[in-house]
């Protein structure tokens, strides 16, 4: 007989007592009630340190607000419609920001070929591979915004390299496009925040008495208040990203060179 099969053959398991028992149960409980949460990590590329530093300070934030929306949002409100206003806001908000960003971009590229100048694409002397948690579908969409706005960036830098742009330009024009970014991440947060704190307020309180009709009453009165209490606005013209001013990359230097 072999060192291993005496072992298993004279070592018995030790008899678990009900105590221990119970323990193990409770610790099985409460392990049961931390959740698996599902996430996908990507690796990205940025080229530009405006880039850069802009998915350093807002993305995790931004990604933790839109997991809530489309996570636990819908398990502690439970009312579809309520919820198809908040995401319709966040979808406003991304939107927005990626369609000005494009139409810069655009620009951006059609003054210069009628110019005559070809913008090549600009290399970088530290670019940098990150690797990011995506734990929702709209965190991946503001992860696509950052994407977009380094691509931007490099236009700006390509221009400015090429004689096209000035450097107060140059410098006014990447704080006021990462403004645009920056402040769509943090009015996602907001309607995260003003969303949970609407529905926290539907949720009944338990009554002091034990009466069963009084406490039908009371979550009655809940439900006829619930359509009342979640507000969830659509940004609107003066508000929220529409206040950030868009800047002009049109430089009156190019102009005058065009007309003379």
């Amino acid at each position: 007989m072999s060192v291993s099969e005496e072992i298993k053959t004279t070592v018995k398991p030790k008899a678990e007592s009900p105590k221990s028992a119970r323990r193990v149960a409770a610790k099985r409980r409460t392990n049961s009630a931390e959740f698996s949460n599902p996430f996908l990590v990507q690796q990205i590329r940025l080229n530009s340190t405006p880039a850069q530093s802009l998915l350093v300070s807002n993305y995790e934030g931004c990604d933790y607000a839109l997991r809530g929306i489309s996570v636990v949002l819908p398990v502690i409100l439970n009312d579809e419609s309520e919820i198809m206003k908040v995401n319709g806001a966040v979808d406003h908000v991304i939107n927005v920001a990626m369609a000005n960003i494009r139409e810069e971009a655009a620009r951006i590229t059609k003054v210069a070929e009628d110019n005559g100048m070809e913008l090549s694409s600009v290399s970088y002397t530290n670019t940098s591979l990150i690797a990011v948690n995506i734990t929702s579908a709209k965190s991946g969409r503001y992860l696509q915004l950052i994407r977009e706005f380094d691509s931007l960036i490099g236009l700006l830098h390509a221009a400015w390299l090429s004689g096209f742009m000035g450097d107060e330009q140059k410098a006014k024009n990447e704080r006021e496009w990462r403004k645009v970014v920056a402040s769509a991440g943090s009015e996602i947060e907001k309607i995260s925040a003003r969303a949970f704190a609407a529905a926290k307020r539907t949720i009944p309180t338990p009554p002091a008495s034990t009466d069963a009709k009084s406490t039908e009453k009371s979550l009655a009165k809940s439900k006829e208040k619930k359509a009342d209490v979640i507000k969830v606005d659509m940004p609107t013209e003066g508000d929220g990203l529409d206040e950030i001013e868009i800047p002009n990359t049109l430089i009156v230097a190019v102009s005058e060179t065009v007309t003379a």
